[in-house]
């Protein structure tokens, strides 16, 4: 992982997991919500691990 503030990651990350899964519960098609909120969220999630050469 990157050098960051654990708190900081954990409590960010958390939040972006609640409302991904507030906004997919609300939707009309859960399923293409779902599909569109994994894609971003490993994105953004892979975006504290250090990068392999």
């Amino acid at each position: 992982m990157r050098p960051l503030d654990a708190e900081a990651v954990a409590r960010l990350i958390s939040g972006a997991s609640l409302n991904a899964a507030l906004w997919v519960a609300a939707s009309d098609d859960a399923a293409a919500v779902l599909t569109k909120a994994v894609e971003v969220f490993c994105a953004m999630a892979s975006g504290v691990l250090v990068p392999r050469n």
